[in-house]
């Protein structure tokens, strides 16, 4: 027995000198580490939480109501009217659908969304010392983050209000209505109609809703982020004018390609974002793959996000406090 003591203790005596303080020391570590990470976190979260207060306080939100009025008018008084033609109700969800794919508000969307980020990322007098006291990591990520939380915003307001239009004429389900769907058929000489083709064949005879309002909110939001970053590049080379121009060739190219159907539409971002163009009426094989258009926004939000954060770095902070034209 006293052997078997003595090695106890012994054995307890190299752990309490070696083991336990190199484990504390290890785990001394990793909270320390942790600890740095949670702190650089909180920096960044109330850097754009900051950001997203000045942003929803600033009377140019009023222009997303504007846009819902017009969305409104446009798109839901017109299923609206189809519901009450065919005595059937609609999807909650088909107004949002509808004005995420019509070639019309596609164009206001993006204009309004980068009136409302015109100044992003904000580079007011204040930046310079902001940036001093947090430092430039933390002042790029809090822009990041601000810049998802608005566009979610932007978004989530026309849907809420696209399913507030509707109340009434709507109800939630599992499929289609058949106010959208049966309306050729009861109705063939209205459906050629330019109000009749906001939901077209193309779109519900390819996937269900459930499918399609998630593509289409998810390619908008790409879209719209593709475009924002943009304007940070440009913003950071102080040169704000320079964005806002190479986003509005952009939409306006996009437009003119998807209207004329040209090849080279799948190369810029208005085609991508828009899921009936790829597909055809009848066939289920689409003419381009959606994967590619996640791709396509996944790659280049990606390259411009290194590009901007490239740039970041190397510029001068007292440049970036003074800000673009």
């Amino acid at each position: 027995i006293v052997p078997v003591v003595k090695f106890f203790g012994f054995a307890c005596c190299i752990l309490v000198l070696f083991v336990l303080p190199v484990q504390f020391s290890v785990w001394s570590g990793i909270g320390g580490w942790m600890s740095v990470i949670f702190k650089k976190m909180r920096s960044v979260f109330a850097m754009a939480w900051m950001e997203y207060r000045q942003w929803i306080f600033n009377p140019r939100i009023l222009l997303i109501g504007i846009l819902c009025v017009f969305s409104k008018m446009m798109v839901s008084d017109a299923l609206v009217q189809q519901s009450v033609e065919t005595g059937q109700k609609l999807h909650y969800l088909e107004p949002f659908i509808a004005m995420g794919n019509s070639n019309v508000l596609l164009l206001f969307f993006p204009f309004v969304f980068l009136i409302l980020m015109s100044d992003f990322p904000a580079m007011r007098k204040s930046t310079l010392f902001v940036m001093k006291r947090t430092g430039k990591q933390i002042w790029f990520y809090g822009q990041i983050l601000f810049l998802l939380m608005s566009t979610m915003t932007f978004l989530l307001a026309v849907l809420g209000f696209g399913c507030l239009s509707v109340i009434g004429y709507a109800a939630w389900g599992n499929s289609w209505s058949d106010a959208v769907t049966k309306y050729a058929a009861m109705f063939p000489d209205k459906y050629n109609n330019f109000t009749s083709q906001y939901i077209p064949l193309n779109l519900y005879n390819q996937m269900s809703i459930s499918t399609a309002f998630l593509n289409t909110i998810l390619l908008l939001f790409c879209y719209l982020l593709l475009l924002a970053m943009i304007l940070m590049i440009w913003k950071l080379c102080l040169c704000k004018t320079a964005g806002l121009l190479t986003n509005v060739t952009l939409i306006g190219i996009g437009a003119a390609a998807c209207t004329i159907r040209l090849p080279i539409m799948w190369t810029l971002p208005m085609a991508n974002s828009l899921i009936w163009l790829h597909y055809t009426k009848i066939a289920s094989e689409p003419i381009y793959p959606l994967w590619a258009s996640y791709a396509y926004f996944g790659i280049g939000i990606s390259l411009l996000l290194i590009i901007s954060h490239i740039i970041m770095k190397n510029t001068n902070a007292i440049g970036i406090g003074m800000g673009g034209d």
